[in-house]
């Protein structure tokens, strides 16, 4: 079982979807435009979560880590 700064990783990763869905919420209001980046950066989640296994991140951080790349990877690419 893995934990993550005190959390098992059912609650790490439940805590992680609740970020997710909050910021999906925030941005349909706001800047729907900006929700096919959000979905392209949930894949990118599961490569930060192992890559930041031994670092105290939290949920909206990797959250933000993954769009921050996508971002990015978006502005790179044009």
């Amino acid at each position: 079982m893995f934990i993550f700064m005190g959390r098992t990783q059912p609650s790490y990763t439940y805590s992680l979807q609740r970020e997710i869905e909050k910021l999906e919420r925030i941005l349909s209001r706001a800047s729907p435009h900006l929700l096919p980046i959000l979905e392209r950066a949930k894949g990118k989640i599961r490569y930060f979560q192992n890559a930041s296994y031994d670092e105290d991140l939290s949920p909206s951080e990797l959250l933000f880590l993954a769009l921050l790349s996508e971002l990015a990877e978006e502005c790179k690419n044009g």
